[in-house]
């Protein structure tokens, strides 16, 4: 079976992902470091706030262990199953926490709609991939891995976004009726 991608070419994308992924974590703790300093965080604040930078590691952890991996001599293709499989356990335990997650954040309305809807997508499009993946393991599984990794990312940066946007005052805007 060829390999998935080119091992420059995975080597330097896993790289990107591993530091826009710390990056993403960084920037959420100046953003809940500048919360913190301007008025009272709620519950649902520092529920946001962790699961933003927990979103934000996951990739690049993920990442820089496949690069490691890698580097060490295993089997690009063992490793992206693997690297695919943890997607996989990740998406579950998310969901599996998201009856608490609900139950602590109250009104799903709080959260952007935006960042809710990348979520969502995400969950819904990312997990039968990256199992797909594990399974299966067609020609392109490098780049199913690296999308779904990009898709976690995406839902970290939907979610700073939205941080951002309510550190600078704004409101959802109410339905009209």
């Amino acid at each position: 079976m060829p390999l998935p991608f080119e091992p420059d070419l995975l080597v330097e994308t896993l790289s990107t992902i591993t530091e826009f992924s710390i990056g993403l974590a960084g920037f959420s703790g100046v953003a809940a470091a500048f919360m913190q300093r301007s008025s009272a965080v709620s519950e649902l604040d520092r529920m946001r706030i962790t699961f933003n930078i927990c979103i934000s590691l996951i990739p690049g952890f993920a990442a820089f262990l496949t690069l490691s991996l890698i580097n060490a001599g295993l089997d690009q293709i063992t490793v992206i199953r693997w690297g695919s499989s943890t997607i996989v356990a990740v998406l579950l335990t998310i969901l599996a926490l998201s009856p608490v997650i609900k139950s602590r954040a109250g009104n799903l309305q709080r959260f952007n709609p935006v960042a809710l809807s990348i979520f969502v997508l995400a969950i819904v499009v990312n997990l039968p991939l990256q199992l797909y993946n594990s399974i299966v393991m067609p020609v392109s599984a490098a780049g199913i891995f690296v999308g779904g990794l990009s898709m976690i990312l995406l839902v970290g940066a939907a979610n700073f976004a939205g941080l951002l946007w309510q550190m600078l005052g704004y409101k959802p805007a109410q339905a009209q009726e």
